[in-house]
């Protein structure tokens, strides 16, 4: 876990106008440069070590280049956002901007954040029409989301007259409110197993930021077994990161955090070969070949935090086997109903 430790050391309070000092040597940090690009926060050690006494070695000009890919993708979406935004208008549909884009905000520069897609959220009554719109206007590298899952227990209409309009180039557009939007990434990042280094600095980002300071009340409200998973993601990234609780109740300072989060947190980080379910190859391809099949299950078997959540656990010290089990049936199931359905209307396979 030394390899996701020092990722974590690389990218403490990096999130903040003037962040802590850099102590890692260059040629340590050569060595992380793989690991921080692809956890999405190169750029962010790179404004670290710009601001630092380091002499950059060329592996460490590719912290740099990441910084200026995430400008040039920052203008792509902004266009991609404004585009989005003007087609579901036209279809009388005022979506609602999540993460990516609306957390970059909270960084100190534009471009230390990578852009990814623009994730617009609509009613589930609307996602069809807001799915024609996009395609009428060929709209690209938007994630439309039916609803808001993370945040189920909350009413949309609640969600929508707390948000706040922002600009995104000529066209506004809402976002959740500070604290919604919190509960968001932080349940986003605890769904896909905490992976992405990226992610726990968002959940830093928001807990310290003056410009939208968070209403514990409401961040905390709603399904209690969701507020203790948010509790604990805002105690993992002061416990790893450094992240300040001010203004935290005592319920989500003085948490213990259990063990088995943070070493699943720093051995995520340290090892490359492992990915996110999202990101890997669908199940389907590997379902017929009995070695593919084995080796696809050993690379699916879901981490513990993951499970955790995606199963309605709670974060305790109790042993994760029975969560993860229980989220390889739950994956199991839902694989083989979109395969049954599949096979009925004629599609093919199933993705999984």
């Amino acid at each position: 876990m030394s390899a996701g430790r020092d990722v974590a050391l690389s990218v403490a309070g990096a999130w903040r106008p003037a962040p802590p000092p850099l102590r890692a040597s260059s040629e340590r940090l050569a060595d992380l440069v793989p690991l921080l690009v692809r956890g999405g926060v190169g750029a962010l050690v790179w404004r670290r070590v710009r601001l630092s006494e380091l002499t950059p070695s060329p592996r460490l000009r590719e912290l740099q280049e990441a910084h200026r890919l995430n400008v040039l993708q920052a203008a792509v979406q902004q266009r991609a956002l404004r585009d989005a935004v003007v087609a579901l208008a036209s279809a009388g549909i005022d979506p609602l901007l999540g993460k990516g884009w609306a957390m970059a905000r909270l960084y100190p520069e534009r471009g230390l954040r990578p852009a990814g897609d623009v994730d617009l959220y609509v009613r589930p009554d609307e996602v069809e029409a807001a799915r024609a719109a996009l395609d009428r206007s060929a709209v690209g590298g938007v994630d439309l989301h039916s609803g808001v899952a993370e945040l189920d227990d909350r009413r949309w209409d609640a969600l929508c007259g707390r948000s706040v309009r922002i600009a995104a180039g000529e066209a506004p557009v809402r976002t959740f409110a500070p604290d919604d939007h919190f509960r968001l990434v932080a349940l986003h990042m605890l769904r896909h197993g905490a992976w992405r280094p990226l992610w726990l600095c968002d959940v830093g980002a928001a807990l310290e930021s003056t410009a939208s300071p968070l209403d514990w009340d409401r961040v905390l409200a709603g399904d209690p077994r969701r507020a203790r998973a948010v509790g604990c993601a805002a105690r993992l990234a002061q416990e790893l990161l450094g992240a300040r609780l001010d203004g935290a109740p005592a319920a989500v300072r003085e948490a213990r955090l259990p063990r088995w989060v943070v070493s699943t947190v720093l051995r995520q980080w340290g090892d490359p070969r492992l990915e996110p379910q999202s990101r890997r190859r669908p199940f389907s391809a590997d379902v017929k070949q009995a070695g593919a099949m084995l080796e696809a299950l050993v690379q699916r078997w879901p981490n513990p935090i993951e499970a955790t959540l995606n199963v309605g656990g709670p974060f305790n010290d109790l042993p994760r086997l029975p969560f993860q089990l229980a989220e390889c049936v739950r994956r199991t199931a839902g694989f083989a109903g979109r395969a049954a359905a599949r096979r009925s209307d004629g599609r093919g396979p199933a993705a999984a």
